[in-house]
């Protein structure tokens, strides 16, 4: 099982991009994959930058938890908007969603609410513990989902 930062999950996530394609209008797999991975080092790079320093008061963590919960939404909604291959590769793109929207709405946006909670309550061992959480999202599937879409600059 493999740990993913709190980053490489964020970094699977990013800004709506409109695929073109052939004659059904629906990109190429090849096409699709040049998108989301484009997306993926553009939210690398802004997550690079929101991490730079430490948050150390609780209005700090707190802030910055808000920060990352509303990106992993408002990121998880944009690569489902994006446009997928047709058929089968586009069942596979779906399935990459389906499991980054997954793992964000079950393990990365409840450790952040647990992480919040913890610098509000003053609680370091909390904190230490919600960190611990992020840290360890097991990125495996999500990774061979992203490869089997062709997003192979999404895996972490």
């Amino acid at each position: 099982m493999r740990a993913a930062r709190p980053a490489a999950l964020i970094a699977a996530i990013g800004l709506t991009v409109a695929g073109c394609g052939g004659g059904s209008g629906a990109p190429t797999t090849a096409e699709y994959a040049r998108n989301a991975d484009r997306l993926c080092v553009q939210l690398e790079q802004q997550v690079s930058e929101a991490e730079r320093g430490s948050p150390t008061s609780a209005a700090e963590i707190g802030a910055y938890a808000d920060r990352v919960a509303r990106a992993l939404s408002r990121g998880v909604q944009a690569l489902d908007n994006v446009r997928r291959p047709d058929g089968k590769d586009g069942e596979k793109a779906k399935a990459y969603v389906d499991e980054l929207r997954r793992q964000v709405d079950d393990e990365a946006r409840p450790a952040l609410r647990e992480l919040k909670a913890a610098a509000a309550r003053g609680d370091k061992a909390g904190v230490q513990a919600a960190v611990r959480r992020l840290r360890t999202v097991d990125s495996s599937k999500l990774d061979r989902l992203a490869r089997a879409a062709g997003a192979d600059g999404c895996v972490s």
